[in-house]
């Protein structure tokens, strides 16, 4: 098992956007497992860049509070150990499949890769490969336009996925993302429209 630990918050601490940016840097988190908790502080940097704060300048209020109260959920993480082996010991696998979905909003958009496993006495396991997020530009663009940096950031962890995994599997994209998958993949011409 994998452990967490974090960083301790001092009662005294004042928030500012140098304070924010180095808990966002110790946050490091390679294959995504903490997606849903790092997201959240990864907005309120661009937030804080799009005020023009100073490194020093204290946060306003708003942030400061929502920063806080990250701050201290993140606690909770580590009492959450993470599984180093993908499968069930012991049992023979029938079937190997990766499921993977992409969503996005206004703030963010992201993608998650599941190994789902079939195994010979008709168990079944599904455990998280990897998940990625990305904050959208601050110049702005339509919800669809993120839809599609989500599909293009899938495409590029299932490539990395297929690269580095040692075994046959099916793969498994729900309905309109997998025709954007598809559409993405063998569309050079549109992969360079979106960079």
């Amino acid at each position: 098992m994998l452990y967490v630990s974090t960083p301790v918050l001092g009662a005294d601490d004042k928030p500012t956007k140098r304070k924010l940016a180095s808990d966002v840097a110790r946050t490091f988190d390679i294959l995504g497992w903490f997606t849903p908790c790092t997201i959240m502080v990864k907005v309120l940097m661009q937030d804080l860049w799009k005020l023009k704060l100073f490194w020093d300048d204290p946060v306003p209020d708003h942030i400061a509070s929502t920063w806080k109260n990250w701050h201290n959920k993140l606690s909770l993480l580590t009492f959450h150990p993470i599984p180093r082996y993908y499968y069930i010991k012991g049992k023979e696998i029938r079937k190997l499949q990766l499921h993977s979905f992409s969503d996005a909003s206004n703030s963010a958009y992201a993608g998650v890769v599941y190994l789902h496993a079939l195994y010979a006495d008709t168990t079944v396991s599904t455990t998280l490969v990897l998940a990625k997020t990305k904050v959208t530009p601050v110049c702005g663009s339509t919800t669809l336009w993120y839809e599609l940096n989500g599909v293009r950031l899938l495409s590029k962890m299932l490539t990395t996925v297929a690269k580095v995994c040692l075994f046959h599997f099916q793969m498994y994209l729900p309905g309109v993302i997998q025709q954007l998958f598809l559409l993405v993949v063998n569309s050079e011409a549109f992969l360079r429209m979106l960079i």
